[in-house]
């Protein structure tokens, strides 16, 4: 019963990660029309705070499964998380210095 609920943790898991964010920007983007306004900036302000949360949700969801569970799938999930989070992290700082003018020297 354990390899069930773990397996249904990592599949709502992966759904938070990866559906979750084109699916709230798809209605937001249904909704305002492509209307820059306040209330436009507000939408997408709060599909951006959706998204963080069902980001944030995703990891932990996938540390319960891996911690609580000892799912082989949670595992995956960590560690395709993980590179995710480096491989983003890395492309922000090559923007970060491309923007800034690159290294001094």
């Amino acid at each position: 019963m354990s390899d069930k609920d773990a397996n249904r943790l990592c599949i709502i898991s992966l759904i938070l990660m990866f559906v979750m964010p084109v699916v709230t920007f798809l209605i937001a983007g249904i909704f305002m029309n492509g209307d820059i306004s306040g209330t436009t900036a507000a939408a997408y302000a709060f599909a951006g705070l959706i998204d963080i949360a069902s980001y944030i949700a995703a990891w932990v969801l996938a540390v319960i499964a891996r911690i609580k569970y000892k799912s082989k799938f949670g595992t995956i999930l960590l560690i395709i998380y993980g590179s995710i989070l480096v491989l983003t992290s890395i492309g922000g700082i090559v923007l970060l210095i491309g923007f800034l003018g690159g290294i001094p020297g």
